[in-house]
């Protein structure tokens, strides 16, 4: 059967990488990504629309490219759901933002160019407090930049402009070494909490899912917070409707001594229901 031509290049790049793994079930990828089998089948088809948590889970199992997977969706020219794409605004605040941060938002980069060997005093002057501010640094033929008022001419640039309190970790970097800092089951194994870090960015982000079947009709949703401080304004929430897992937006944190908690909150049979106690790492 030929599949629909909705999802048709996602849906071949999926099958590709399920065979470069061995062709496995998929009741077995069902296990390992907490998937149904029914969400997987019309995934690998090309059906339906298929949602980031969808999409996450997959790239995590097949240890797939989450950007070039999730362009191949959303180019396909079939409308996704907006819950399934769409992310939270995070509290207002100048250090928060909703994911990458725009290019506009950084300074244009300073221009530089040599100067003449041939300097007149106040260039002479200014060369000398650059040279006594790094420490006696050796100049040498150095470039230098007529810095505007207040810019440090040796500030490092940050390979990791994305990352930010409230950034989509997978649309970042961040996501290429993260790691589960923290792991526990609530109500049986009906349900998972997970605390990630990422080490690159200093951030860490949690995710809550459901194993006991029910996710039609009800919601997930977690949020994380400095600990001691849940009303703080970095704190971050997400929830998905008809979803089985949720991952939240990034808490940046580089303070190395502070600790980050999360709470999960899950609908049963209509109501919400608090998966106990925070989890903090």
């Amino acid at each position: 059967m030929t599949e629909p031509s909705t999802h048709k290049d996602l849906a071949r790049e999926l099958r590709e990488l399920r065979l470069s793994k061995g062709n496995p079930r998929l009741d077995d990828i069902a296990q390992a990504t907490g998937l149904s089998r029914t969400v997987l089948s019309d995934t690998f088809n090309g059906k339906g629309s298929v949602s980031d948590n969808t999409l996450y889970r997959l790239v995590e199992y097949f240890n797939a490219d989450y950007d070039d997977l999730r362009r191949k969706r959303d180019s396909t020219g079939t409308e996704v759901p907006p819950e399934s794409r769409a992310r939270p605004t995070p509290p207002a605040g100048p250090a928060h933002s909703a994911g990458p941060v725009p290019a506009a938002a950084h300074p244009a980069p300073t221009k530089w160019y040599r100067r003449p060997l041939t300097a007149g005093p106040a260039l002479l002057a200014l060369i000398l407090t650059i040279v006594l501010s790094v420490g006696g640094s050796v100049l040498g033929s150095r470039l230098v930049s007529a810095p505007s008022p207040g810019t440090n001419l040796f500030a490092p640039t940050d390979p990791l402009l994305e990352r930010a309190n409230g950034a989509d970790p997978m649309a970042t970097r961040c996501k290429d070494d993260k790691i589960i800092a923290l792991s526990e089951k609530r109500r049986g194994e009906d349900f998972l909490i997970e605390m990630l870090y990422s080490n690159q960015c200093m951030a860490m982000w949690g995710r809550v899912t459901r194993y006991d079947g029910k996710s039609g009709g009800n919601f997930v949703e977690m949020t994380i917070y400095p600990q001691g401080d849940p009303t703080s304004d970095r704190a971050q929430t997400r929830r998905f409707d008809n979803a089985q897992s949720v991952y939240t937006p990034m808490i940046v944190e580089p303070e190395i001594d502070r600790t980050v908690c999360g709470v999960a909150t899950v609908g049963i049979a209509g109501k919400k229901v608090e998966l106990g106690p925070p989890v903090c790492a």
